[in-house]
């Protein structure tokens, strides 16, 4: 009944520590989910914020396949921002990131405009992140390091920490960041399945490994445009990791590298629809530059955000959904040398701690954090300018390295200097710091209850900046306190006298007052710097309707509607109009032009039917 043949014996004692492996990484990979799930279902019914109004809750474009199939036309698809009155900004993200859209036109089909569908997904995407980190850094460190503990101790706290950091919630609780989430799954994706085809038994099976790889870089390169690092990372892995010669790593991932021009062709293809104009990577990397920060200055300043993103990962205090950061013009500033120096450590050391202890494993999973770190920040933080200088979810991909670097120290500590005897006190420290990050990340995710809460936060932390004063603004418009929402509008105009949506935001709330002479004022001032704003030209109309000023009220409102001629509420209006001008067959025709580009409400289907009672009697 039982074994006792000596070679039998030998092969169960290698077994149990490999089941023993086994067991440990089913439970890691469950308490990431628990814990994932427990600091962030709480956030499961907060509303759409920020960009996400934009992207996702005022975007037609999620709304029906139709518009993917429409893509393929990039001229005819550009226009449509025009037609439909959206911001150019919106057709070129989705040409640029259809995989991304693609997820929201499923979470619609589904939730329809509920946030709680879409933030399910985002933590789901999030946990399933945390999962890959740990699985890509344990075949990291059984090729680096020999001891057990080492192993199960820098992967687990690695992916623990990029779990419940708090810098990490505007990629979960922010649904619009899923970009940034999504990517990050693709770009882990790519990379594990590389170290699969690497380890796999047969050539048949490196084979499909590698091509699964190559599959998931090219999706992760039409999710976003970060994904471009990933074929350079994959270099990175095979010479300091893997310990390849170059030759041999540009053998290896030659299908990868292939695919590096796909997404310079994609934007540039972009750019020229979007502009009408021969295609340039000049202004295709000034696609997003609504900023109009000169790639210099952009670059300079970049120095000191990327040491603002290390001070947010040791110390996660004054989290800002939009900061105020500077703009910095020159190398010789004070902070940018200073920042630039700590960089220039940090980086120097890493590399001579490499070359000194070459054949230590830890020296090279120090040398591939941190050049993870700076390689997958470099796409926001290089040259290419962005419209923000700054921003919080550009850290989440990132901060692997640094988790990486930091508990593979912390480790060395506990087994060198230290001594393991004595380095339970170091790893009850990680723990206790892990918990009150994770205090840290449930407080902060309270900010994120409201649009008013959230943008308090940001008022405080940004007073001088006009944005978080208008959002501000627009929360209170939003739920019927249209007075109070008038100072918050006046002072972003104040604050930045060229924020147009401000304009926007204050002239609805004086229509809604009745103070129509000061909306109209308004709408003239916003209009002086942005003559074909349809919104302004309809809140203009409606206010003139108001006054019975009928032929200016229809100029205006024919403005609105040569401007964006598929958006609905600008037909409705204009049938309103023609309704209290006696003009009932042109009011029918209005409201039949927006039934058609919206599903139609109560409201419409009721206007219609008294039109059509009344249309017999007027003629």
């Amino acid at each position: 009944m039982f074994c006792v043949d000596g070679r039998n014996m030998v092969d169960n004692r290698r077994m149990n520590p490999a089941m023993t492996d086994a067991r440990y990484r089913r439970f890691v990979i469950s308490f990431i989910v628990v814990l994932g799930i427990a600091l962030y279902a709480h956030t499961l019914p907060f509303p759409f914020q920020f960009d996400g109004i934009l992207y996702i809750e005022g975007n037609p474009l999620i709304t029906s396949y139709d518009y993917f199939e429409k893509m393929w036309n990039f001229a005819r698809f550009t226009q449509l921002d025009e037609q439909l009155g959206l911001p150019a900004d919106l057709t070129t993200n989705f040409l640029l990131r259809p995989v991304s859209y693609f997820s929201f036109f499923l979470d619609y089909c589904v939730s329809g405009l509920n946030p709680v569908g879409y933030r399910a997904i985002n933590i789901a995407i999030h946990c399933a992140n945390a999962v890959l980190v740990y699985l890509f850094l344990a075949m990291l460190v059984q090729r680096t390091v020999r001891e057990t503990f080492s192993r199960r101790f820098i992967p687990t706290a690695a992916a623990f920490f990029f779990l419940i950091h708090p810098v990490q919630i505007q990629c979960v609780t922010y649904i619009a960041q899923r970009f940034t989430s999504l990517v990050a799954t693709m770009y882990l994706l790519t990379l594990i399945l590389y170290l699969c085809s690497v380890d796999a038994e047969n050539r048949r099976k490196a084979s499909l490994f590698r091509w699964a790889s190559v599959v998931a870089l090219i999706l992760g390169m039409l999710v976003k445009e970060s994904m471009f690092t990933a074929p350079v990372m994959l270099l990175l892995l095979e010479t300091v990791v893997l310990g390849s010669t170059v030759k041999t790593a540009f053998r290896r991932t030659v299908l990868h590298l292939l695919c590096l021009p796909l997404l310079p062709v994609l934007i540039v293809l972009t750019e020229a629809a979007q502009s009408a104009s021969r295609a340039n990577m000049t202004d295709a990397l000034n696609i997003v530059n609504y900023g109009s920060y000169p790639p210099a200055q952009y670059a300079i300043t970049q120095i000191c955000v990327v040491t603002t993103y290390l001070r947010l990962l040791f110390l996660p205090y004054g989290q800002n959904i939009d900061p105020d950061y500077p703009l910095f013009t020159s190398l010789l500033n004070g902070r940018v040398m200073l920042s630039l120096a700590v960089l220039l450590v940090f980086l120097s050391a890493s590399l001579i701690y490499f070359r000194q202890r070459k054949r230590e494993g830890r020296s090279r999973l120090i040398l591939f954090g941190t050049l993870w770190f700076f390689l997958v920040n470099s796409i926001s933080s290089s040259i290419v300018p962005l419209p923000d200088l700054m921003a919080e979810q550009r850290i989440y991909l990132p901060s692997m390295g640094i988790f990486l670097v930091l508990f593979t120290l912390v480790d060395l500590v506990r087994t060198r200097w230290v001594g393991i005897r004595h380095g339970t006190g170091i790893v009850v420290g990680v723990v206790v710091w892990g918990v009150v990050l994770c205090g840290l990340t449930f407080a902060r995710n309270e900010v994120w209850r409201t649009r008013t809460s959230l943008w308090e936060d940001s008022v405080g932390k940004s007073p001088l900046k006009g944005r978080p004063w208008h959002n501000l603004g627009q929360s209170y418009l939003e739920q019927g306190r249209y007075r109070e929402a008038v100072p918050y509008f006046q002072q972003s105009l104040s604050l930045d006298r060229f924020y147009f949506m401000s304009f926007i935001g204050l002239s609805a709330a004086y229509d809604e007052l009745e103070l129509f002479n000061e909306a109209i004022d308004v709408c003239s001032k916003g209009l002086a710097i942005d003559p074909v704003n349809a919104e302004l030209y309809h809140n203009m109309g409606i206010a003139q309707a108001r006054l019975g000023k009928w032929r200016e009220a229809e100029q205006s409102l024919l403005k609105a509607v040569e401007l964006r001629p598929k958006n609905s509420g600008d037909h409705i209006s204009m049938a309103k109009l023609y309704y209290f001008t006696y003009r009932y067959a042109a009011a029918l025709q209005e409201c039949r032009i927006a039934a058609r580009l919206s599903p139609p409400d109560r409201q419409l289907l009721l206007m219609m039917e008294v039109i059509e009672r009344l249309l017999p009697h007027s003629k």
